[in-house]
């Protein structure tokens, strides 16, 4: 019994340990990710007019708190990564460990990847949530700069990059079409255009802002426009919180 009690509770520390190198591994490629991203940004202020420079800069120093947050440091173009890079020696040592506790203890880790996967939902999404929050930061931008085509195009890349992150991690846009009735669980009413005929009562006119969904549900309801059907018109001041 002593023997069971101490082995376990080097499978404790071990875990604690192998947690941390799982969190590196699992956010180090988002993070990849964003770096691109905030470089693409650089180049794009550079590129623009000082207003739609500004909007960039805007976008960068998002993804700069970001990273900073994540202990990544950004210094004229050079990227410092502070307690981001596993030890391939300790990892190596750490999993080998790992297996050999699993054979001693009866496989007492056989659950290992339902813990990796939950490990994984729970350490990415914080970054998922600042790409989807960093993609309507585009979509309002490009709405603003709707008639310069250089600054509409560049903020149009910046969106597409970022959609392209958030699909490889399973995270798309939620497909919302006019004339769709609400759906309270995927869409969120954020203003109303009045409508004589009752059948029209809460179709959705117009999105504001996408929101984004994923396998594991909905992870930002879509802002949207709906049409709302009444015969006094001070009745339209109370929508977005009616059920």
């Amino acid at each position: 019994m002593r023997t069971l009690i101490t082995g376990l509770d080097c499978a404790s520390a071990e875990l604690i340990q192998y947690q941390i190198i799982l969190e590196r591994r699992l956010t180090l490629p988002l993070i990849q990710e964003l770096i691109v991203l905030y470089d693409l940004t650089q180049r794009y202020q550079r590129e623009l007019n000082a207003r739609a420079g500004k909007a960039m800069a805007a976008l960068g120093q998002e993804i700069r708190l970001t990273l900073t947050h994540r202990g990544v440091q950004l210094f004229l173009n050079t990227v410092i990564l502070e307690n981001t890079m596993p030890d391939p020696t300790v990892d190596v040592r750490l999993e080998a460990h790992v297996r050999s506790l699993e054979q001693a203890l009866d496989r007492a880790f056989t659950e290992l990847a339902e813990y990796r996967a939950l490990m994984e939902r729970q350490l990415t999404l914080p970054l998922i949530q600042d790409l989807i929050a960093l993609y309507h930061l585009c979509y309002h931008y490009r709405i603003e700069f709707i008639g310069e085509r250089k600054a509409t195009r560049a903020l149009e890349v910046m969106g597409a990059e970022v959609l392209n992150v958030l699909a490889r991690k399973g995270v798309v846009p939620l497909e919302v079409r006019p004339g769709q009735l609400l759906d309270r669980s995927a869409q969120c009413p954020v203003g109303v255009e009045p409508c004589s005929a009752p059948s029209e009562d809460l179709q959705i006119v117009a999105v504001q802002r996408p929101g984004f969904t994923s396998p594991e549900g909905v992870l930002a309801k879509a802002e949207v426009i709906v049409k709302r059907f009444t015969t006094a018109p001070e009745a339209l001041l109370s929508t977005t919180g009616e059920s």
